[in-house]
């Protein structure tokens, strides 16, 4: 995978992922952090029939870099038509119920996107 283009603007089109490189500083050198991964989104409609907002997911647990950092790249990926929904989504970095980061994009029709 490449990086075709550096944007905040998202094209709501199958097969279009995006997201960002998050670097968290102020850990101690070594030191076991677990981060957490908060997608939010739009309304979506699931196969299902039921509705999501996002989910919170663990990113596991990491060692601290010598310099006390911990780097993730951290996206999401539009690979079915019903999680194409336009507006603004986030992504955030949280440990122990505070967020670290975020990073907003927005999603928009394919062809506005093309626009910007």
């Amino acid at each position: 995978m490449s990086v075709a283009t550096e944007t905040d603007v998202i094209p709501a089109r199958l097969g279009v992922a995006f997201g960002c490189r998050f670097e968290v500083t102020g850990f101690s050198p070594g030191e076991e952090v677990e981060l957490f991964k908060v997608v939010s989104f739009p309304e979506m409609r699931l196969p299902d029939g039921s509705v999501s907002t996002g989910y919170r997911r663990s990113l596991g647990r990491t060692k601290a870099r010598s310099d006390g950092t911990v780097a993730t790249v951290q996206g999401y990926s539009l690979d079915e038509s019903f999680e194409a929904v336009e507006d603004v989504w986030s992504i955030e970095i949280w440990l122990e119920g505070r967020r670290l980061a975020a990073k907003k994009f927005q999603v928009v029709s394919a062809g506005d996107a093309g626009a910007q």
